[in-house]
């Protein structure tokens, strides 16, 4: 709960993979639907994620099957006019067998995972992108600016004013250049946040993450993903359709916390699946180990 609290996405869905079991069949034994157990077994795990503060000490078990029912009587209760006493007792092993949809699962990670990008994205500074060792920080710019606006005040007082200006001039064109690529750069940051998020982007659960698609566009969106062996690197590789084989991308490495926010440099509206490999230095031609997953994009 420490890592969940700490809004580590990997170690919900840890917590998840754990508990959802007791907390369906709870739900299901009391709501005898499985559209209405579903729905308690999200708010429940959902409300942790946003709350983890809830739980402090004892038996988690208990205390997440003891939430699960209050839940689920809630929505009962909402549902007909019989009092307390007339609600059907919930023991722990209710519904023995009974597990939730796949789907479900999907459903739940990725609202967590999406606002844990969110949660990542707002701590950034304004300009810096999702995946650069050198973040490019704003002032600078209008610093570098404001001195060249300032040695071409100064210059115009030259007897050599021409030769100067002239020089200027071409330092200014620079600088404008660097700053239309820059805001080409947010601008591409800007949108691919927006479809990280986006509830009509699709989300095709992985291990250690998602892959998203929306419109053309493909990201790899991964936590708690392991580093890949010494002298090697992740390669995604992706299928257009019609295609019998994998075609390379682009090679990438997670960082220390195991988090990858990846766009992938296609068409997404060509392309059919998407796999990762770990790959040596530099990427490969074809695949040289078992991938790490293959996910088709329906």
């Amino acid at each position: 709960m420490a890592r969940v609290r700490a809004g580590d996405a990997g170690a919900f869905e840890e917590l998840y993979d754990a508990h959802n079991r007791l907390v369906y069949r709870v739900s299901l034994q009391i709501l005898a639907d499985v559209g209405d157990a579903e729905d308690v077994t999200q708010a429940v795990f959902l409300k942790i994620w946003s709350a983890p503060g809830a739980f402090q000490r004892g038996d988690f078990p208990v205390w997440i099957a003891r939430v699960a029912r209050t839940h689920a009587l809630d929505l009962l209760r909402s549902k007909s006019d019989r009092s307390e006493g007339e609600l059907p007792e919930a023991p722990l092993n209710a519904a023995a067998g009974a597990v939730p949809g796949s789907r479900l699962k999907q459903s739940i990670m990725g609202r967590v995972r999406a606002d844990a990008i969110r949660s990542r994205a707002a701590e950034l500074p304004a300009a810096a992108p999702f995946r650069s060792d050198r973040p490019i920080v704003w002032p600078a710019y209008l610093v570098a600016a404001a001195c060249l606006a300032i040695t071409l005040v100064t210059s115009i007082t030259n007897i050599s004013m021409s030769g100067q200006l002239r020089r200027v001039q071409m330092r200014l064109a620079q600088a404008s250049g660097r700053s239309r690529e820059l805001a080409r750069g947010v601008a591409k940051q800007q949108q691919m946040l927006a479809d990280l998020v986006s509830v009509r982007s699709r989300r095709y659960a992985v291990p250690h993450g998602e892959v998203i698609k929306r419109g053309a566009h493909v990201y790899l969106a991964m936590s708690g993903m392991p580093m890949p062996p010494k002298g090697r690197v992740y390669q995604a590789w992706t299928l257009h359709a019609g295609a019998e084989r994998m075609s390379p991308s682009l090679t990438f490495v997670p960082n220390r916390n195991g988090t990858a926010v990846v766009a992938l440099p296609v068409d997404g509206k060509s392309i059919v699946a998407v796999s990762v490999s770990a790959e040596p230095n530099g990427g490969s031609k074809q695949p040289t180990s078992v991938p790490a997953f293959v996910v088709k994009l329906s």
